[in-house]
């Protein structure tokens, strides 16, 4: 994961990777878990339609399943996939895909991430993505062997009676947007189900506690296959070496654990997410990385919380001048690779604002000017202005080449 960090918790392995798709395009998405082949169980998770929704939202609740389904000595057997829909977070393409194409995009989705069987273990939906997955089960009734929706959109309920999948149903008793008479319906038409309500008002957390374990309840009671041969079975021992799966021939590697982390442009920064993330970088800061590909190194010792991560030489951050309104990225590289192409990745922390950056700087060829140079290293300086004009806080910055 050039540019990025392996997650620290190994058994969780926490990263972020592009779905390259045939007819939607480049779909980010957040995968968490070890999949050594596709007998092992991977769920898919479909978030909501607000405007600031992702695969960020799911962060917590992959967490806790992680949590409870793996330890010290074992791996968890279920392999974590939440996208980012088309137009939303950092992928590609229209947000009404999702709504329109459910089947087909889903199907695509699947195709990418499991290319010899076609289907996941289970699909799970919040809100208007739950529309999109009981729509995508209607057209296609073999992409998935379970199904888990909290807080469902819901439109035309009776027409799931063709959705035969074990079903957990979770419904607040107090959220009009997703009212509980459409939910009793859904009960009534996907028979094979485990049907919850809460209120909200009465328990806030409700689906913060309960979620996952009813979730996992459902597989256990209705799992045929609970005890096959899975990931869960391979012990670990204080000096085992986790071997990192490959990815299929479609998915490639968009970061690693601060990516899968950090929010994009307006996504919400969860707070167990956003706890996570600092305690991250307050560890490795001042730290040489285990990895031969980074260096790290404080470049201010009065800059709080600085964490700067920079690709191996000959590329070198050289500083960041931090004025008030305007921060300078100061970049050296040696002459010998002829004018290459920079990735900038930069957090940003403010009163009004928290989001990620990617920048892909290229560096203009200035004919033989670097030939006749009797310097050994140039620079490249890229002026950032925030557009709130007030004093940012850059948390990390990444530097790669692209």
């Amino acid at each position: 994961m050039f540019g990025d960090y392996n997650d620290p918790v190994q058994c969780f392995y926490r990263r972020t990777v592009y779905i390259h798709t045939p007819s939607y395009g480049k779909i980010f998405a957040r995968l968490a878990g070890h999949r050594y082949d596709e007998q092992q169980k991977c769920i898919l998770l479909i978030h909501g339609s607000g405007p600031t929704n992702s695969s960020m939202y799911w962060n917590d609740l992959v967490r806790r399943l992680l949590f409870a389904t793996s330890s010290s000595s074992s791996l968890s057997p279920y392999y974590f996939v939440a996208i980012d829909c088309p137009g939303y977070g950092r992928s590609d393409g229209d947000k009404q895909t999702i709504r329109s194409y459910p089947g087909a995009f889903v199907q695509e989705i699947i195709d990418c991430i499991s290319p010899t069987t076609h289907k996941v273990y289970c699909l799970i939906g919040s809100s208007q993505g739950v529309a999109a997955v009981f729509n995508a089960l209607v057209e296609k009734p073999a992409i998935s062997s379970f199904l888990a929706v909290q807080n469902p959109v819901s439109h035309d309920p009776q027409r799931f009676v063709c959705i035969k999948q074990p079903a957990l149903l979770m419904y607040d008793t107090d959220d009009d947007g997703h009212p509980v008479s459409v939910g009793i319906l859904v009960k009534k038409y996907i028979p094979n189900n485990h049907y919850y309500e809460f209120a909200s008002s009465k328990q806030p957390k409700w689906l913060e506690h309960n979620a996952h374990l009813k979730l996992l309840q459902l597989f256990n009671e209705y799992d045929a296959n609970n005890n096959t041969t899975n990931a869960l079975s391979l012990q670990l021992t204080a000096s085992s070496k986790i071997s990192l799966p490959s990815l299929p021939a479609c998915v490639s590697v968009a970061g690693g654990i601060i990516s899968y982390l950090s929010s994009y442009n307006r996504e919400p920064l969860y707070r167990n997410s956003n706890e996570e993330l600092e305690s991250i970088l307050s560890a490795y800061e001042n730290q040489s990385v285990q990895n031969d590909d980074f260096v790290s190194f404080d470049i201010n010792p009065g800059y709080p919380k600085s964490a700067i991560r920079v690709s191996k030489a000959p590329y070198e951050l050289v500083r960041i001048m931090n004025l008030e309104f305007t921060c300078y990225f100061i970049i050296q590289w040696n002459k010998a690779l002829n004018w290459p192409k920079l990735r900038i990745t930069y957090h940003v922390q403010n009163k009004q604002d928290s989001f990620t950056r990617n920048l892909l700087v290229r560096i203009p060829n200035q004919g033989n000017t670097m030939a006749k140079s009797h310097k050994t290293r140039e620079e490249v300086v890229y002026n950032w202005t925030d557009r709130d004009r007030t004093k940012p806080n850059i948390n990390y910055v990444v530097l790669s080449h692209d």
